[in-house]
């Protein structure tokens, strides 16, 4: 499973400097870390099991389990959620439930659903009932999609989400600052008409505090035309002790976001004390962003209120919520370059639109080499770029207010129901013991 969902590592550490035998000891090591969360998972179905009915441990226990086991992966050691069994409904039949419960309870239906489908297989009892229960859930689930949980709040308005299309392996040479900076300038000139425009994340390949004239002069042009422009840098703060990978608000937009949830190992190192002597005799280069743990306010352009997320931070459903209620649209940035072409982008794309789901926002999505998106919020994409080209994504998107039930609850009462059914059966065969019957 990871080790074909998660292969664009080999790329990314390739990009960070590391290359020949150390690459693929780090992919398999990183594969095979995340490849104990499953085997935790079939470890205790199998210890817990014991003398569990069919149903009980077919449509109970595991498919509850898998999600606390996913929902486990999802915050230890910052946490890595790729690959949640939720994300694959996007465009599946049960992606309305996706603004009830979030991915986590997508992925409780689809586990539940694999469960049904081996007690048939394995010729189960009540296996009619059990067919005409699973068709009816299936049947019903895709009528979710016609509830419109959000409003419309403004007017529509025009983004452009500027894809400069740098490779990885040149986008940090000195030679390239100036024609990096001219490219995203003239796009951004090309498209001033738009009213809100994105660059991707790290768009500007130095600190901005170094590029101050650049930034004000663009500041000043984005004033002129009345529009606002996002724009990705790194920041160091005025002690000159912390860096920051930040979106800068121009034009009509005045603020800054630092990232919060940072990349393990390619932004920063977890468990220093144990993990730094070991990246140092692999000779690879140790991370240094800073995490920005303090309140932030959202940046604004008129009535429109942006939640903001660098990268992978998008991956993290309940983070998303905290822009909520106030954000009438997602902004979603990402250096996509450190990925190649590999499944990496696809994925997540995939996973900014589960999030457009769950919130009932539409969210803007600029990368660098793509894909770059303008998603609805009901997950379909309304214009998307291609990879590796340099492009820009027009198209309009529309404010919207109100809270989903999803973004209001979070992912606890799907976490909370799946602990209680898992400790229920536990107890019971506890209770019972060996003369406990078949549930």
């Amino acid at each position: 499973m990871f080790g074909t969902g998660v292969s664009w590592i080999a790329e990314s550490f390739q990009y960070n400097h590391v290359h020949g035998p150390v690459v693929w000891v780090l992919s398999a090591a990183f594969v095979l870390f995340l490849a104990l969360f499953p085997a935790l998972w079939a470890w205790l179905c199998q210890y817990l099991r014991g003398r569990m009915g069919r149903w009980a441990w077919s449509l109970g226990l595991a498919p509850a389990l898998w999600i606390l086991i996913e929902w486990l992966r999802g915050w230890f050691l910052t946490g890595f959620t790729w690959l949640q069994f939720g994300i694959s409904q996007v465009d599946g039949p049960a992606a309305g439930l996706a603004p009830i419960t979030g991915a986590y309870g997508v992925g409780w239906l689809v586990a539940a659903t694999g469960g049904a489908l081996a007690l048939l297989v394995l010729r189960g009892p009540r296996p009619v009932m059990l067919a005409v229960v699973l068709a009816a859930v299936w049947l019903s689930v895709p009528l979710l999609r016609t509830i419109e949980w959000t409003r419309v709040a403004g007017e529509p308005f025009k983004a452009a989400l500027v894809q400069g299309n740098y490779s990885q392996n040149i986008k940090w040479l000195p030679q390239n600052r100036g024609p990096t900076l001219h490219r995203y300038r003239a796009l951004t000139e090309q498209h001033a008409d738009a009213q809100l425009i994105v660059w991707p994340e790290t768009a500007v390949p130095m600190l901005a505090n170094d590029v101050r004239p650049y930034l004000d002069e663009l500041d000043r042009f984005a004033q002129d035309q009345r529009m606002s422009v996002l724009v990705g840098a790194p920041f160091r703060d005025p002690s000159g002790k912390h860096y920051f990978n930040s979106m800068l608000g121009l034009g009509l937009m005045d603020g800054v976001y630092h990232k919060q949830h940072l990349v393990p190992f390619g932004e920063y190192l977890p468990l220093a004390w144990l993990t730094g002597p070991i990246v140092r005799m692999l000779g690879v280069p140790a991370p240094s962003f800073s995490r920005w743990s303090g309140p932030q306010p959202l940046l604004a352009h008129g009535s429109l209120r942006l939640g903001l997320s660098i990268c992978y931070e998008a991956a993290f459903g309940a983070e998303i919520l905290q822009a909520l209620p106030e954000a009438t649209v997602l902004v979603n940035v990402s250096n996509d370059a450190w990925f190649g072409d590999t499944l990496a982008p696809f994925q997540h794309l995939q996973i900014g639109r589960m999030r457009a789901l769950e919130t009932g926002r539409y969210m803007l999505r600029a990368t660098n080499t793509g894909i770059s998106a303008i998603i609805a919020p009901d997950g379909r994409i309304i214009a998307r770029s291609p990879q590796f080209a340099t492009h820009v994504v027009r198209g309009e998107a529309v404010p919207r207010t109100g809270m989903t039930p999803y973004a209001v609850v979070a992912d606890w009462p799907v976490v909370w129901a799946a602990g209680a059914i898992v400790g229920w059966l536990v107890w019971r065969k506890k209770k019972h013991g060996q003369h406990s019957g078949r549930l």
